[in-house]
C-alpha cells in the first residue's frame, strides 16, 4: 500500500523544522502543510480539509501535527475522520499538543491574558516575538543538552523564515485563544473509529505543558521525561524510535 504522512508544523515554523524526515522514515511518502495563504482563523483547517481532499484512491495516510498543528489535526478527525472517502487514514500522531491552548490554570495551558499581550506584541515587533518564542520552547534540562545549540540555532532561523504571514500569525493566536476541543473529543471517544491514535509529549513542555493532555490508554501515548516542547529535535532518536514501532515502520 501506498502510506504516507502529512506532516503538520506549529506556529511561527515552517515545514523545514521537522528536518529530512525521508531519511529517519524511509517506507513513506512525506507531505507537508503550508500556511502562506492562511490569514483568518477559519483558513487554517480549510487548508487541511483541502490537503487531505488531494488523497488518492488506495493511498494510506497518517497525520502528525505538532503543537498547533497538533490541534488542526485533532480538529480535521473529529470533524472529518467519519466522511466516505476512497483513501485509509492510518492514524492521527499529536507531538505536544492540546485540546485548549488557553486556560486560567498555567499546568493546563496559557492565561488568555497572555495570547492577548503575544498578540500586541507581534504586531508592534514580530521578529522579536517569533524569536521570543522559538526560546521558550526549551526545558531547562533541554539547555543542558549538547545539542542545545544547534536545536536554539534550528528553531530561530525556522522563525526568521516562517511560512506564517503577518495576518496568518495573528489569526492562529486567536485560534489558539478561542479554540476549545474538549467537548469534541469527548464525543469522539465515545463513538467507534479506525484510525490509531499517539500522544507524544514531553513532561517539561513550557508551551504546552504535559497537564493538559487528555485522558488517553496506555498505548497511545509517550511521555519524554525533562523534555520541553521539541521532542523530534531534543530526544530525535528516542522520538523516532517510539514513532516507526507506533507505525510498525521499516
Amino acid at each position: 500500500m501506498n502510506r504516507n504522512i502529512l506532516w503538520i508544523h506549529g506556529w511561527g515554523m515552517s515545514s523545514r523544522v521537522w528536518g529530512d524526515v525521508s531519511v529517519l522514515l524511509p517506507s513513506f511518502n512525506h507531505h507537508y502543510i503550508h500556511y502562506n495563504d492562511c490569514g483568518t482563523v477559519e483558513s487554517f483547517l480549510e487548508t487541511l480539509i483541502s490537503q487531505m481532499n488531494g488523497a488518492k484512491s488506495g493511498e494510506s495516510w497518517t497525520l502528525i501535527g505538532w503543537s498547533f498543528g497538533g490541534m488542526l489535526a485533532l480538529e480535521w478527525l473529529m470533524e472529518h475522520s467519519a466522511a466516505e472517502v476512497s483513501y485509509s487514514l492510518e492514524a492521527v500522531v499529536v507531538v505536544n499538543g492540546t485540546l485548549r491552548f488557553v486556560d486560567a490554570n498555567r499546568q493546563l495551558g496559557w492565561p488568555n491574558r497572555v495570547v492577548e499581550r503575544m498578540q500586541t506584541q507581534l504586531r508592534r515587533d514580530p521578529k522579536e516575538t517569533l524569536q521570543q518564542f522559538a526560546m521558550s520552547m526549551f526545558s531547562e534540562a533541554d539547555r543542558a543538552k549538547a545539542e542545545y545549540e544547534k536545536v536554539v540555532n534550528i528553531v530561530c532561523e525556522e522563525a526568521k523564515q516562517t511560512d506564517f504571514s503577518l495576518s496568518g500569525l495573528d489569526a492562529a493566536l486567536t485560534y489558539l485563544r478561542q479554540t476549545d476541543l474538549t467537548l469534541r473529543w469527548q464525543k469522539y471517544r465515545e463513538t467507534a473509529h479506525s484510525a490509531k491514535l499517539l500522544w507524544l509529549h514531553g513532561a517539561d513542555d513550557p508551551i504546552c505543558p504535559v497537564g493538559c493532555m487528555p485522558q488517553l490508554k496506555q498505548e497511545e501515548q509517550r511521555i519524554f521525561f525533562d523534555v520541553g516542547h521539541l521532542p523530534f529535535l531534543t530526544e530525535s532518536e528516542p522520538f523516532y524510535e517510539q514513532l516507526r514501532g507506533f507505525l510498525h515502520a521499516e
